[in-house]
């Protein structure tokens, strides 16, 4: 009998740091921009108060890019089939955002993908924005080569202020270029105090423990 409690122990303790682990979902939906499929050509353009899963455009225009119809534009996608430019042939700076469910005072990780498009005339920028507050403010110089997009991953802490934050992002290019910045694989996940963990550790040792004792006095 006595393994078998050993293992139930060694089972609580992998519960609680799997349960950890949960706490560090992505809370961003469709943050790799694989919805809508864009369907019959390489582009799909969405403008200032339209939206698509998950997302909403702010201001300018934009365009969910798809390499699904040329294998030599594989490269622009950082991740999957689909990713969004924050630019059009429609003109102005495009801007998305969405608003996330949060804890006021939980830190999180924020990261994504970040690139020019390859046809760009200009060095591109674009503001990252937690909250209604800049979280940075970034640049990508063109690389006029489709076997190389130049992608490049950023990661930051954040915190949380209310029960919803809303996650922006802004092309600052200043003159708007239709080949504008890139963005994609958008993840926002908590970050589990240390604290947290101990105390989910400590509590499964201390319920096996108490099971231990109970099957003691039983015998």
């Amino acid at each position: 009998m006595r393994p078998r409690l050993f293992n139930l122990t060694a089972l609580l303790v992998l519960s609680a740091v799997t349960h950890g682990r949960a706490l560090g979902g992505n809370i961003v939906v469709n943050g790799d921009f694989e919805t809508p499929v864009v369907s019959g050509f390489y582009y799909k353009i969405y403008t200032a108060s339209q939206t698509f899963a998950g997302w909403t455009v702010d201001q300018g225009s934009t365009a969910l890019l798809t390499n699904q119809y040329n294998p030599s534009l594989s490269d622009q996608i950082y991740q999957g089939h689909q990713a969004i430019q924050l630019a059009s042939t429609q003109g102005g700076n495009g801007s998305i955002y969405q608003d996330l469910i949060t804890t006021p005072g939980m830190r999180y990780k924020l990261s994504f993908a970040f690139a020019s498009n390859p046809f760009a005339s200009e060095t591109v920028k674009m503001n990252v924005d937690w909250g209604g507050a800049t979280v940075a403010s970034l640049s990508a110089i063109p690389s006029h080569d489709l076997s190389n997009s130049g992608w490049i991953v950023e990661t930051f802490t954040i915190t949380a202020t209310q029960a919803a934050t809303r996650l922006e992002f802004l092309n600052t290019t200043p003159i708007a270029d239709v080949g504008g910045p890139q963005v994609d694989a958008v993840k926002v996940s908590p970050v589990p105090e240390p604290s947290s963990l101990a105390l989910l550790g400590l509590g499964a040792i201390g319920f096996a423990t108490f099971r231990i004792r109970r099957w003691r006095i039983a015998r």
